[in-house]
């Protein structure tokens, strides 16, 4: 029996971007045997894989792929994995990669607004060196500084709601700013959904040549 193909497409990746290195493949997105049948990963076998975001290149993704230490703390299983999220209404699927060691939510807000639940958990994959496509959803810890302006907002919204107005629990809206952003960012360990730009990947890459 011959041994299936870890790889296929161009050997050399015909475009370079930022984020890539001389003339590696831009592994980005993630197929599957059950959503692309068709594919030449497919017909050689595997039921999930990886594809270049530049040309038709591939590799194999294993059953379970080896974590390796890389000098990036992982608390949990979910550890910088990258995660399928289904809509609510079924229509839409998304993946949605942890770029941190913690815990993720089982719900999560897709880019096109709608709510998705963590769904084929057997298809949850650990790739720490994951570079995320401008404009999708990734997630991070919540800081301070992500979350301050969040919280802001929120007291805002609800400062004089209707049926609930939060002017009635607190004494100002500095008040309810401190409290909620003590809440929202717990022990440091809680995640929040930002959706990626080029200042994220800058961040992205100074952290990983600094591990290095």
């Amino acid at each position: 029996m011959t041994d299936q193909p870890t790889r296929g497409g161009p050997e050399k990746c015909p475009r370079s971007c930022s984020v890539c290195e001389g003339d590696d493949h831009h592994w980005g997105y993630t197929e599957t045997s059950e959503s692309e049948p068709d594919h030449p990963a497919a017909k050689a076998g595997h039921e999930i894989w990886d594809g270049c975001k530049h040309c038709d290149a591939w590799r194999e993704v294993p059953d379970e792929e080896e974590e390796v230490d890389l000098g990036m703390p992982t608390t949990n299983a979910d550890g910088f994995k990258l995660m399928k999220y289904r809509s609510d209404d079924g229509v839409d699927e998304e993946w949605i990669w942890n770029s941190r060691g913690n815990v993720t939510p089982f719900v999560a807000t897709l880019s096109n607004g709608k709510s998705g639940m963590h769904v084929d958990w057997h298809l949850d994959r650990y790739v720490p060196d994951y570079v995320p496509e401008i404009g999708s959803i990734v997630f991070v810890e919540a800081t301070e500084a992500r979350m301050t302006p969040k919280v802001a907002e929120y007291v805002n919204k609800y400062w004089d709601h209707g049926d609930y107005p939060m002017r009635d629990s607190f004494k100002d809206k500095a008040e309810a700013n401190a409290m909620l952003l003590t809440e929202w960012i717990g022990d440091g360990d809680q995640p929040m959904q930002i959706q990626v730009d080029e200042k994220f990947l800058e961040e992205l890459a100074d952290a990983r040549r600094n591990r290095n």
